[in-house]
């Protein structure tokens, strides 16, 4: 049954993020303006973190009418078409604003040329022949002020990477130039934040205490050869050795850890973490001792690394060679003055 109602300037279809937003600079213009929307108002009650409820879509609550509006698909002209089983937006005042993300992300400059910045930079072929790609009619920076007013509007926190095209790596440096700061400061981070801004000293430290745990077995066996084995079985405890002289040496000589201990030293460490780094600022270093051994062990192949092994584990040529004699060659006192090993990888104090 239709309702005549009061006549006004404006009328908004759809209460929602777009119509929502677009109320407020017609307020403030003077204008009168009546808003319809199709689902209910929602408040706290509706609220409640069921995920049992969100699971078996009894939310958002009331009727939704976008869910008969889905669009259907179809894989090519002749296969029959299918719907989606649930649409991801909803009906109620305010919209899919509602239960979204809480993100408010602008597109970067490429997203409005990026079918001519494809051929550009990869080649016409690259675009699919009957493609509907195409550029925008308009560009970033058109846009720009209209994100600028809506980000104010509504309140959106961060921290810009670019703003007039000085760049800040505290923020995006990839993002288009923006002409101010963000309007509300960046969210506090949270100890899981905390752990996952720290992924790579994590990942260093595991690596290091594998390190550890390996010269614990090392050394364990360099003594029970030392003190326990007789002359045959020292030689073959040292050929053992050896093979994990080159097995260690791989360890400590991956290509991957230089680059992950420079990523490491970028990270929020606290003053013990960068302590077990080796990063020693008042002595001026430029590199830590953590890179300066990776250096120095790839400097040398692992043949090298298993050579103090291999020639005490060769057979006596005289009388007077013993299994002693062979543990004086390949003692770990004497390997750790040439092959240094990392110290083991636990929190310093000051």
């Amino acid at each position: 049954m239709a309702v005549d109602l009061k006549k006004t300037d404006v009328v908004i279809i759809g209460l929602g993020a777009a119509g929502g937003v677009a109320v407020l600079p017609l307020t403030m213009a003077g204008l009168e303006v009546t808003a319809l929307e199709a689902g209910a108002w929602l408040d706290t009650r509706d609220m409640v973190p069921d995920e049992l409820k969100l699971n078996r879509g009894l939310w958002p609550p009331g009727p939704q009418k976008v869910q008969g509006e889905t669009p259907t698909i179809r894989a090519n002209a002749s296969a029959p078409t299918v719907r989606a089983p649930r649409h991801p937006m909803m009906n109620a005042v305010g919209g899919t604003s509602v239960h979204y993300m809480a993100q408010a992300w602008r597109l970067n400059p490429w997203d409005f040329k990026v079918a001519s910045e494809t051929r550009r930079r990869y080649g016409t072929s690259r675009i699919p022949k009957g493609s509907t790609l195409e550029d925008w009619p308009f560009g970033y920076d058109e846009l720009e002020p209209f994100y600028d007013k809506v980000e104010y509007a509504i309140g959106v926190s961060g921290k810009a990477g670019n703003i007039a095209g000085k760049k800040d790596e505290r923020g995006n440096i990839f993002e288009g130039a923006r002409a101010r700061e963000y309007p509300m400061p960046p969210l506090r981070s949270t100890s899981f934040i905390d752990r996952m801004t720290t992924a790579v000293y994590a990942e260093l430290a595991r690596h290091w205490s594998r390190l550890h745990r390996f010269g614990h077995v090392y050394s364990i066996a360099s003594w029970d050869r030392a003190a326990m084995m007789p002359s045959k079985g020292s030689e073959a405890r040292a050929q053992a050795l050896a093979e994990m002289d080159t097995l260690l040496h791989g360890l400590r000589t991956e290509p991957r850890l230089a680059e992950l201990i420079a990523r490491a030293e970028q990270e929020p460490l606290d003053d013990a973490e960068r302590a077990n780094l080796g990063r020693s600022a008042a002595a001026g270093r430029a590199r830590t001792r953590c890179r300066r051994g990776w250096w120095r062990r790839r400097r040398s192949p692992p043949r090298v690394a298993s050579t103090p092994g291999e020639a005490s584990a060769r057979p006596a040529t005289g009388p007077a060679f013993s299994s002693t004699c062979a543990t004086s060659c390949a003692s770990p006192a004497r390997r750790r003055s040439t092959w240094p090993t990392p110290p083991a990888w636990r929190p310093t104090t000051r």
